[in-house]
């Protein structure tokens, strides 16, 4: 079904079924979290997490600063020493510490915030561009940005959209980032704005997003996410990327909902499997049989259907991925990623399209 009549500036967007059932998905994790009073153990939890947002969202262009590097940026007082890809992390911190009191509804405060993102790295911070651009992969046009004439007007229909529509919070977030990023108000600097407006609208919705990675997973999916916004410019509605992106919010929230309970049971997470170790338990009981042995089969049965449906939820959203980047999302090991892909392809529940190199998987459910 089509979404509410919208102005010019925010594109069209078909609510499939799979939108839907990723933002139910979501807002039960987002439950969960709050059942777990994850906030009450965490009162400031942007001091810990803002720096890994802002690797996250400088990784996708291309920056190459550690955590640690990161980390002590937040301390540097002397701008004049910095490189550059130092001061993008400076200024996106100072940014990021902005969040609470940011709206993205009101265009000066765009402006100012990306007068922070970009302060001291272009020539006019804060103010959109004067001529028109395009972005290139190679020598081919893949985005024209919308004509510098229509910035200010196009910009202020999509704050006035924010303002005032119906829609879900998550679903607003989405749209407003890659509308956003389709109309490149500024000559530089529109990645970053984009990713920092919509953690402030998650933000705003509930506390909890100030915690979730959704940065971080985005760096590890960097082609799903560029492919997602060529999908949605090329289809002349934006599903494609609402639909990749609620797909990146729903691995960070599944990240959440580990961290947070390790947070609170006061146990460290597996490596391998994101759960408690007993350790404690065997050290007390040397008797006592090791975790492994304690599952049962219906145990193991529902882990391998939670992360069959995580992988599903994944190709939905990022249909491009390749086994590797879902191995690593699942935290499971690349053979059996590709054992639970075969035995998908033989229920007939997904299926490959194209090249191995290009190609993409799809799911038949």
């Amino acid at each position: 079904m089509p979404m509410e009549e919208t102005p010019q500036a925010v594109p069209r967007l078909e609510i499939t079924e799979e939108i839907v059932f990723l933002i139910a998905d979501i807002a039960q994790k987002v439950g969960e979290l709050t059942g777990e009073k994850y906030l009450e153990y965490n009162p400031t939890p942007q001091e810990d997490h803002a720096e890994k947002a802002v690797l996250g969202s400088l990784n996708l262009e291309d920056s190459h600063l550690t955590l640690e590097q990161t980390l002590k940026l937040a301390r540097e007082m002397d701008a004049e020493a910095l490189s550059r890809q130092e001061k993008e992390a400076k200024n996106a911190l100072n940014a990021y510490a902005e969040l609470d009191t940011f709206d993205p509804t009101d265009v000066d405060a765009l402006l100012k915030m990306h007068r922070i993102l970009m302060d001291g790295l272009m020539a006019e911070p804060g103010i959109f561009r004067a001529g028109n651009v395009g972005v290139y992969q190679g020598n081919t046009l893949i985005h024209q940005g919308a004509p510098a004439r229509e910035i200010r007007q196009r910009v202020a229909a999509l704050c006035d959209w924010l303002r005032t529509t119906k829609a879900h919070p998550l679903v607003r977030a989405c749209i407003f980032h890659y509308a956003l990023e389709l109309i490149h108000p500024f000559s530089d600097g529109n990645g970053p704005l984009g990713r920092l407006c919509q953690t402030a609208i998650l933000t705003k919705w509930h506390p909890i997003f100030r915690f979730t990675p959704v940065e971080v997973v985005l760096s590890r999916q960097r082609m799903g996410y560029f492919n997602a916004f060529i999908r949605a410019e090329n289809a002349e509605e934006c599903g494609p990327f609402v639909l990749f992106m609620l797909g990146v919010i729903w691995e960070a929230l599944a990240e959440t909902v580990i961290a947070g309970k390790d947070e609170i049971t006061g146990n460290e997470p597996d490596a391998s499997t994101g759960t408690p170790e007993k350790a404690q338990d065997i050290q007390e009981n040397p008797a006592a049989p090791a975790p492994q042995a304690e599952k049962t089969k219906n145990d193991e049965d529902e882990t391998h259907k939670a992360a069959e449906k995580k992988l599903l939820s994944l190709l939905r959203s990022a249909p491009n991925s390749t086994q590797e980047d879902l191995a690593a999302a699942i935290k499971r090991s690349t053979r059996t990623v590709r054992a639970m892909m075969r035995a998908l392809q033989e229920r007939g529940v997904i299926q490959r399209e194209g090249a191995r190199k290009n190609g993409l998987w799809i799911i038949k459910e």
